[in-house]
């Protein structure tokens, strides 16, 4: 699982980690001197000479950041993915414990569901044709296409011809 499929990768991310620490460390240590030298000019009462400062800390802040997650990518997602892998087998395991039972008897409900004469109401075999009661038909068959319809239909669902 820990293997790396390609060097290249391993050798972008360590340069990553190095250049993003370091544009990251440039970019907080002029932040502090911006800070220091802002809180300084109180006390002298002159204007903070280095008020820029900031402006380009805190781009250097950003960018350091963000070479630097991505020099870390691979950890934190693993690390991610090790705390959320359990947590979410055990949410399926739930949810299809308490499932598998409703959709195995509607599956076998489908199946075996019995068609009820249109004549007697008596319980026949969803594949029979007649009746087993009284013999009259459980289902149309169009005289011109020769498709089976329901008992009570009045025109073929296929071609539309009466029945």
């Amino acid at each position: 699982m820990n293997k790396i499929l390609d060097p290249k990768n391993e050798k972008a991310r360590k340069k990553f980690k190095i250049i993003g620490l370091i544009i990251l460390g440039i970019g907080l240590t002029l932040f502090i001197i911006s800070i220091i030298s802002f809180f300084t000019a109180f006390s002298s009462m002159e204007f903070p000479r280095l008020i820029w400062l900031p402006f380009i800390a805190i781009p250097l802040i950003a960018i350091g950041s963000f070479m630097t997650k991505l020099g870390y990518m691979k950890q934190m997602n693993s690390y991610v993915a090790s705390q959320t892998a359990p947590v979410t087998k055990d949410t399926i395991n739930y949810l299809v414990d308490g499932t598998s039972d409703t959709i195995a008897n509607a599956i076998n409900n489908a199946k075996n569901t019995e068609i009820a004469c249109p004549n007697c109401q008596t319980l026949n075999d969803p594949d029979a044709l007649y009746c087993d009661n009284c013999g009259k038909a459980l289902k149309n068959v169009c005289p011109n296409c020769q498709t089976l319809n329901d008992p009570d239909a009045s025109y073929c669902k296929k071609c539309g011809g009466k029945l």
